[in-house]
């Protein structure tokens, strides 16, 4: 099912290795990837100026690029986090106001079926005890790697040639919604592909001789592994995601003169194995998806279709301008990152100059499933859907915002196929097309910067707006043009990479929050508790809490994860008059220093900001095991001795000890 022209062009060698070896392609970006591990080097903000010891020096360990503050979430959260588990071997360190089992949320943790599911979450914390830098380099690359090697096998089951496979592999790992959300729908990605090419090979099996082999039936069950862990990843984009990548897939998988039952039930037992995963790890966390499903946030949210502003859906090109890390304004990087959306447009303009009677069946109809998956998705963020839609499952799990940020990469895949399926027919009309597609590609771009220009950038000026809708048009116009040609879609991969060239910073390691002053300072006092196990730590800072976290040192304040410890919330709010305040997930928890014999209060700063002020001397504080009080500003309070101060993120930080 490969083009031809590419077996002609010589690019089938960079996807299609002899015989027992690896092709040229697969070779590269595994050595790339073992080279990147091997040095510890990982795409990281840690070393950004709020987690250093001197945040005008350069970060230890910083190769090339700027560590911006693009994603807290990344470097505050996240990154802390695993540099923790590594650093303990478990949720040991963890605020008891946060329910025990991180799952579901953070990094998973558990029984035998947790481990079978997360093999490479528990290698990474295991190995990270003696080679941190590297096991985290390892856990950072993983998703890349995957879809890097995955992917072209995946469009080569619908005739996708190298020659689009490849620049369209590096286009969607290189979108912004996937460099400044720091990988994250690319680790979505990487299982639905995984699901996809197993269940096809398993489907191949059967092609070739007519039953399933036991090469089919192994296949089949990591299939289901797989569409397990595709299930378990972030919602609002696994659903997207894995429905424009599955639903063709399992289209294709159904064509053919091959028996049909067979493979149907193949895809059954996928689906099976599939649920037995899942019910086995959920029965593993029962009480946690309880915990997390009755939390005001993220628990009860359920969505409904929606027009998304254009600033979002078309302002992809656009977004090189966030290399300069502009204030934005009513929003922020990473919320602003979008795909490439623009591309299901095109494919949706090559409709009509697709010889669909010369197209082989088994192509077309996956081709066909991929084009109507696309427009089911884009409806959800291009219309008002009734009221009642917000109670469709899975879809109102679904915010049109968030899936706006991940259609581009949906419709980079149904682009390749439309595309593919266009040259393999002739490729008649080209210069028409390439006219339309300009046109069409300059306004609707256009569209997407003035937008863009108006909600969040208002210094972002009306030439640049120009000048790269024309920019875009000109590239993909030619691509149109020139699309008997090997390298056709070699300058739309270059300008997708210009758009996030210097985004991410290369950094070895964890910059200064594992060994630096701060880090070292505050590690020695852990190692010697107050008194009768008060060992815990509290602090009035996010970034003290990441250093906190990232050197596994017990702390109050932190993150509550899947939602809160009920029993140690109720010593800060004995009546539960607060609970909707603090009955939360994925949620940061923030302390302030009150007065003397104040009682506890608790604000809501944000959908997932609370800050509770306390009395440091209080008895709340001796409930909850707090031995250490950091502050961001000198204290002076009766039961408060300073054991510790040192500069940390630009500003002075004092570290007390609690006294009876």
């Amino acid at each position: 099912m490969i083009d031809t022209a590419a077996q002609r062009t010589g690019w089938s060698r960079w996807v299609r290795g002899t015989r027992g070896t690896l092709s040229v392609w697969d070779r590269v970006v595994v050595v790339g990837y073992l080279v990147l591990v091997l040095f510890g080097i990982t795409t990281s903000s840690v070393g950004s100026a709020p987690l250093l010891d001197d945040p005008a020096a350069r970060a230890p360990g910083l190769i090339v690029g700027s560590p911006d503050s693009i994603r807290s979430d990344e470097f505050v959260r996240s990154t802390p986090w695993i540099s923790g588990l590594m650093e303990a071997g478990g949720t040991s360190f963890r605020t008891p106001l946060t329910y025990r089992d991180s799952a579901l949320v953070a990094t998973p943790l558990g029984g035998p079926f947790t481990t079978l599911l997360y093999p490479d979450t528990r290698s990474v914390i295991t190995l990270g005890k003696w080679l941190p830098s590297q096991a985290f380099a390892a856990g950072w690359w993983l998703p890349l790697l995957l879809v890097s090697l995955l992917a072209p096998r995946w469009f080569r089951r619908f005739g996708v040639g190298p020659e689009i496979s490849l620049p369209l592999t590096v286009i969607t790992i290189l979108s912004p919604a996937c460099v400044w959300w720091s990988w994250s729908p690319v680790a979505i990605l990487e299982w639905a592909f995984a699901a996809a090419v197993a269940a096809g090979y398993a489907i191949d099996e059967v092609r070739k001789r007519g039953v399933p082999t036991w090469r089919g039936w192994l296949l089949t069950l990591v299939s289901g592994i797989c569409l397990a862990r595709l299930a378990l990843t972030y919602q609002p984009w696994s659903i997207p995601l894995g429905a424009a990548i599955l639903v063709p897939t399992a289209v294709a998988l159904v064509q053919g003169k091959a028996r049909l039952w067979p493979r149907l039930g193949l895809l059954v037992l996928a689906m099976v194995a599939a649920g037995v995963s899942l019910f086995s790890y959920i029965r593993e966390h029962a009480s946690t998806l309880k915990v997390l499903s009755n939390t005001a946030y993220p628990g009860e949210r359920r969505f409904a279709g929606d027009l998304v502003d254009p600033s979002v859906l078309l302002a992809g090109p656009h977004l090189w301008v966030s290399q300069t890390t502009p204030p934005l304004v009513n929003t922020n990087l990473s919320e602003a990152a979008t795909g490439y959306t623009v591309l299901g447009v095109v494919a949706l303009l090559l409709v009509p100059a697709i010889r669909w009677r010369r197209l082989n069946r088994r192509v077309a109809a996956p081709v066909v499933a991929s084009g109507v998956t696309l427009a089911a998705l884009a409806s959800w963020c291009l219309m008002s859907w009734p009221l009642p839609a917000s109670h469709l499952f899975p879809m109102s799990l679904v915010s049109p915002g968030r899936l706006a940020q991940v259609i581009g990469l949906a419709a980079t895949l149904t682009f390749g196929m439309f595309l593919a399926a266009w040259r393999s027919t002739g490729s008649r009309q080209r210069f028409g097309s390439a006219v339309v597609v300009a046109v069409t590609v300059f306004f609707l771009t256009a569209v997407g910067g003035s937008t863009f220009r108006a909600a969040h950038l208002p210094v972002y000026r009306a030439v640049y707006v120009i000048g790269v809708s024309l920019l875009a048009a000109a590239v993909l116009g030619a691509a149109i043009v020139t699309a008997r040609r090997s390298w056709f879609l070699v300058p739309v991969a270059a300008m997708a990479a210009c758009v996030v060239a210097t985004v991410s910073p290369w950094q070895v390691g964890f910059a200064g929050l594992r060994h630096g002053h701060a880090a070292q300072s505050v590690d020695a006092l852990a190692s010697d508790p107050v008194e009768d196990g008060q060992n815990r730590w509290v602090s009035d800072d996010i970034f003290t809490d990441a250093l906190l976290m990232a050197n596994a040192i017990p702390s109050v304040s932190g993150q509550q994860w899947a939602g809160p410890n009920r029993d140690a919330w109720e010593v800060l709010d004995p009546d539960d008059s607060e609970e909707l305040t603090w009955n939360r997930g994925a949620t940061y928890i923030n302390f302030a220093y009150g007065r003397s014999g104040s009682v506890p209060t608790l604000e809501l700063r944000s959908t997932d900001v609370i800050v509770v002020t306390v009395d440091p001397c209080g008895p709340a504080l001796d409930r909850l095991d707090v031995g250490f009080v950091v502050s961001r500003a000198p204290l002076s309070a009766s039961c408060l001795e300073q054991r510790e101060s040192f500069d940390f993120g630009g500003s002075r930080r004092y570290v007390y000890s609690r006294t009876g």
